[in-house]
């Protein structure tokens, strides 16, 4: 899972188009199966990195980042990466389950939108670290999640002030799963 907006961002990778893209993952990585996301949170810094919008889990789910208000300047953005992913079938041909995750409200910094996410989540051996602002979403995020990972225990972390500074959670960690 990938996002357009990051794999052929001009200063990224120049030139470079979704059939190159996809044989040079299948090359060096052994990618066989590609789901092409869209597009990046506004004032994403990151410029739209996969862990601000969709996560694989467990039992052939994929949590996906959403926004219902149809005024919010990211519902359309959301609403195709979503409807890409109903659309994505698994390595075998069998479609994922879609649970979506509201996105939190509406917030500024510095005069720009907040690009606030629950999926930025760290998964750790037996827990999920999640961020949480503050925000009438996060019991239903924090509720969500814990039923798809329900192995683990969720932590959370207020995630505003790591967003401040550019991702989140996910962001600033660098995983290594227990092999």
């Amino acid at each position: 899972m990938l996002t357009e907006d990051v794999i052929f961002d001009s200063s990224r990778n120049p030139g470079l188009d979704k059939k190159e893209a996809e044989y040079i993952l299948e090359k060096y990585l052994g990618v066989e199966n590609f789901i092409w996301l869209i597009a990046a949170l506004e004032y994403d810094d990151t410029g739209g990195h996969i862990d601000n919008l969709a996560c694989f889990t467990p039992n052939n789910q994929i949590l996906a980042l959403t926004e219902s208000n149809q005024q919010d300047s990211n519902f359309d953005r959301l609403q195709e990466n979503k409807d890409r992913l109903n659309h994505a079938k698994n390595i075998n041909g069998d479609n994922y389950e879609i649970i979506p995750i509201q996105q939190p409200s509406y917030r500024k910094f510095l005069n720009e939108r907040m690009a606030l996410s629950y999926i930025n989540f760290y998964i750790a051996n037996d827990a999920i670290v999640l961020p949480v602002f503050n925000d009438p979403m996060d019991k239903k995020a924090i509720d969500t999640i814990s039923k798809v990972f329900h192995d683990r225990k969720v932590v959370t972390l207020e995630g505003s002030r790591i967003v401040e500074g550019g991702g989140c959670v996910h962001c600033i960690t660098q995983q290594q799963p227990y092999i």
